[in-house]
């Protein structure tokens, strides 16, 4: 059974699709599993005509949950990213604003100590004067500068975070798209071993992997390989094995065989 969920966050829509799955003996897939099942290549579909498991709609329903839990984390998780921006934006504007005033005052005392000399004319002594009367307004202007900026960037946050926490009682919506019912032949029948013969090899075709390039057919794919030649060194220490009969011999051999087809 496919799902799809959806929500509107504040920072963009976010859907996924959600997929179910069991045997027909009734064991169900892990998510992650399931919905590899998507990626399996199938032949012509037909008109389903079973009648779902209320367990798959309930698993289904489960992942919902989880899929709202995940996009609540996330926007959490953004919030607090917003918050540190936040404290480094403020810290950095204060910085800024302390060194503009702490410049203002090294020229308004390097200014009251040339006030200071002896041979200065009225006219110098008059813009020295209005120098330090423009410096001395810096201080104040600064703070409320470094106010109206903090405050705007603040207001923002506040809408951001109202936002989120708004977000987080948000049910977004679900809707089943259908349900799909596998049958899976492997495309594999092996010929009957005599009493003196052995099969070595993989039981599935591997051509009938070989064009299914995502992880998962790779991993199938090693997998079968590595039970080959684990399954090849069992025999050859069979054979060789000197505190066997050949009975014994015969015997293991064909649990081996039935064990790969």
């Amino acid at each position: 059974m496919v799902a799809i969920a959806s929500i509107n966050t504040p920072f963009g829509p976010s859907e996924e699709v959600l997929v179910a799955a069991m045997t027909d003996q009734g064991e169900q897939f892990p998510a992650d599993i399931a919905a590899k099942l998507m990626d399996i290549p199938f032949g012509l579909p037909r008109l389903c005509e079973t009648v779902p498991p209320d367990e798959l709609e309930e698993s289904l329903h489960w992942q919902y949950w989880d899929f709202l839990g995940s996009s609540d984390l996330e926007s959490l998780a953004k919030l607090e990213e917003a918050d540190a921006d936040l404290e480094r934006k403020i810290s950095a504007i204060e910085r800024e604003c302390k060194e503009i005033v702490g410049m203002a005052w090294q020229a308004m005392n390097k200014l009251r100590h040339d006030r200071r000399q002896s041979d200065l004319t009225t006219m110098q002594r008059a813009g020295i004067a209005d120098q330090l009367r423009r410096l001395e307004t810096v201080p104040e202007e600064v703070g409320k500068l470094v106010n109206s900026r903090v405050s705007r960037l603040r207001r923002t946050h506040e809408q951001l975070e109202d936002a989120i926490l708004a977000s987080l009682q948000g049910h977004g919506e679900f809707a089943v798209l259908g349900t799909l019912r596998w049958k899976a032949q492997s495309g594999y029948a092996p010929s009957p071993l005599g009493d003196n013969e052995i099969r070595v090899g993989v039981p599935v075709p591997k051509n009938q992997l070989a064009f299914i390039r995502d992880e998962f057919a790779r991993s199938l794919r090693n997998a079968f390989s590595r039970l080959e030649e684990r399954v090849g060194s069992l025999i050859n220490s069979i054979e060789y094995n000197d505190e066997l009969d050949s009975d014994k011999i015969r015997h293991l051999k064909k649990v081996l065989a039935e064990m790969l087809t």
